[in-house]
């Protein structure tokens, strides 16, 4: 009976190995006819498939030429530029995907999936730098009239990109084949290659590595998120520092007189200033882009008048508007320089010290120089005391408050608070003084209330300068300030 009990089991056991085997070749048969299916259909379509896909990455790579795109996208690739030339996806991916439906891997099971369903057969890919211009991207595709049954479809499943299948509009013989569009930010699209034939397609057995990989994925996409927020900031910086030039070189139009009591007797000297100003307000969009022609023209103008008149105040303020406008050192330093030889000329005229030294700290301030525009601030207050000017006394000490605040510096808060105050109760109807008073409050602020008062107080000064666009920009400077103080207290509490 044992022996007659083994035999049986042997039996039993050799063919269980034949049905495993049956089984091995029944799915080797059903994996080949479905390879051949892919293959014939792929075939088939061939032609259509990689007009679709051509017309497709010449609408995105026109897209990535515009003004719009150049700003967005980094790159436009398809399959063939990394897999030798082959733009369609490969057929042992289009299996597995197949049976990842069918099998639910992928979304709800679908037993009838087929290579017809496979929407990203073709496909091309947008490659931007910031997290942002995947937004940008979108929303051109969604505006794109050259496509039709768009889908879209937000993944964050190991690796972030936004997808679309679209198909083109108006070619009815085109309407059956769709082609995917990926968009995806730089760091991202390094990550995919490095981890892609890894975890994607589930190569790894151990879940450990797995959880490592989108361990890795996640933590690149904060280094997106915090390489944006960084841009932003930079930008931001870069908003301010553009509007306190364009403030300067306001300023310096504005006080840019034409016909005063100093020149009605020397009109040749007016129309060549009169000429100068209209050169620098008429080309000042290309001199902002450093043409030279424009440049060297206006230059060589100011060159002229110095040669023949010398030195004097409309021509450091022609100076001063070009430097502000032109943004290179050394326009800059021009600036500077012509303005110390009109102090150094005006030495034997005290009288005119205050003024010239108020010019220089607010030419300072619209180079980004706080320093040297606090130093030549207090140098004006100092000789407006010597002087007994009331006005410029003022000035200077609103002036020199402004400065302290804007550059920070807690050690001098007191110094920026006393001088705030003595202008304005010196003048407490200008609308300038008031919102000095309300700009240092917003930097030296000690509680959520003094800065919202801060900004209140300079709300209430530009209403009261509402024709003045330099006061408009000067809000705008210290919104911004005030929103970051008011975000500090906020993470503190």
């Amino acid at each position: 009976m044992g022996k007659d009990n083994e035999r049986k089991n042997i039996v039993i056991t050799e063919k269980s190995k034949i049905d495993q085997l049956n089984k091995i070749e029944e799915e080797i048969r059903k994996r080949e006819e479905e390879i051949n299916r892919i293959r014939i259909y792929i075939k088939q379509k061939y032609d259509r498939l990689i007009k679709v896909l051509g017309e497709v990455k010449h609408i995105l790579k026109m897209y990535q030429h515009s003004s719009e795109g150049r700003r967005s996208v980094y790159i436009v690739t398809s399959r063939g530029d990394y897999q030798g030339g082959n733009e369609i996806k490969d057929i042992g991916n289009i299996y597995q995907k197949i049976l990842d439906r069918r099998n639910g891997r992928e979304g709800d099971p679908n037993p009838y999936y087929s290579v017809e369903n496979v929407e990203d057969l073709i496909g091309v890919r947008l490659v931007c730098i910031y997290p942002s211009d995947i937004k940008s991207i979108a929303a051109f595709i969604k505006a794109c009239n050259s496509f039709e049954n768009l889908d879209e479809d937000e993944k964050k499943e190991g690796y972030f990109a936004y997808h679309f299948t679209v198909s083109l509009a108006g070619k009815p013989e085109l309407s059956n084949i769709v082609c995917e569009i990926q968009i995806r930010t730089m760091l991202l699209e390094a990550w995919y290659f490095k981890s892609h034939g890894l975890t994607y397609k589930g190569e790894f057995a151990k879940k450990e590595h797995e959880r490592q990989a989108d361990l890795l994925s996640k933590s690149l996409t904060v280094i997106d998120e915090q390489s944006e927020s960084l841009k932003d900031q930079i930008m931001q910086d870069k908003a301010i520092e553009q509007s306190i030039r364009l403030v300067t070189k306001g300023n310096f139009l504005k006080k840019l007189t034409l016909i005063n009591q100093q020149d009605c007797s020397k009109p040749d000297l007016v129309e060549k200033i009169d000429n100068m100003k209209k050169h620098l307000e008429e080309n000042s969009e290309e001199i902002y882009e450093k043409n030279p022609e424009i440049i060297n023209l206006i230059w060589s103008q100011i060159t002229d008048y110095k040669k023949t008149n010398g030195i004097d105040l409309n021509l450091c303020r022609i100076i001063a508007i070009l430097a502000t406008t032109v943004d290179t050192d050394e326009f800059e330093g021009a600036a500077l320089d012509s303005l110390d030889e009109l102090i150094n000329k005006s030495e034997s005229q005290p009288e005119k010290m205050p003024f010239l030294f108020l010019m220089k700290a607010n030419l300072c301030y619209g180079f980004g120089k706080l320093q040297e525009a606090t130093d030549w601030a207090k140098e004006a207050m100092n000789h407006a005391e010597l002087q007994k000017n009331k006005r410029l006394l003022t000035i200077s000490k609103q002036n020199t408050a402004y400065f302290i605040a804007e550059s920070r510096d807690k050690d001098r808060e007191r110094e920026a608070r006393k001088y705030s105050i003595e202008a304005l109760e010196a003048d407490p109807l200008d609308s300038e003084v008031f919102d000095t008073l309300g700009f240092v409050k917003i930097f030296f602020g000690s509680s959520y209330e003094e800065v919202q008062t801060g900004l209140k107080y300079c709300e209430e000064a530009t209403k009261d300068l509402s024709d003045n666009k330099s006061a408009h920009l000067y809000l705008k400077i210290h919104r911004i300030a005030a929103l970051a103080k008011l975000l500090e207290f906020t993470e503190k509490s």
